[in-house]
């Protein structure tokens, strides 16, 4: 075993372990009153934090990034999965450096930091709750959508005002 978290309610066990010989690894999570497994969630990287997210809802793991140590690769990745199913919630997140040792804010919360060198960085803090998003998006860019951004982003959904501090966008 690698690494390992509890979730928030201590009832289930995230084991991280690697495969032997291989460029993969996989979280186990058990049941901490009875000890069986749950389920296992195989990763297509060897990986050396998990950390239970999102009230415990989501597991967020960090790829052991090799080759940072090696030639300084600037990039690490980080994932975030559905507990229940086991499935990726969207695409692979980017992280400078080893994107290693995952830490939340509290016990299954929603702010994740993760370090961004070795052996020595600074860390990167990632706030993952979608509530807080749009409030960020209205604060950083100052305006609405303009239709054509929202005919690229979100094409599938008729044009509406995000930022209601800001008029509407041609």
């Amino acid at each position: 075993m690698r690494a390992a978290a509890f979730s928030p309610d201590s009832q289930t066990l995230g084991a991280l372990v690697w495969d032997q010989g291989s460029s993969t690894g996989r979280v186990v999570l058990y049941d901490v009153p009875t000890g069986r497994s749950r389920g296992t969630l195989f990763l297509p990287y060897i990986s050396d934090s998990v950390a239970f997210v999102a009230g415990g809802r989501w597991l967020a793991t960090s790829e052991f990034n090799l080759s940072f140590l090696t030639n300084g690769s600037p990039l690490g990745r980080f994932d975030l999965w559905d507990r229940a199913t086991l499935l990726p919630i969207g695409e692979p997140l980017s992280i400078p450096g080893s994107a290693s040792s995952l830490a939340t804010d509290q016990p299954g919360g929603y702010r994740i930091t993760t370090a961004t060198g070795w052996p020595a960085g600074t860390p990167t803090v990632l706030d993952l709750d979608p509530s807080h998003w749009e409030a960020t998006a209205c604060r950083l860019a100052g305006r609405n959508l303009t239709r054509a951004e929202w005919a690229q982003y979100i094409p599938e959904l008729p044009y509406q005002t995000t930022c209601p501090q800001w008029p509407a966008s041609a």
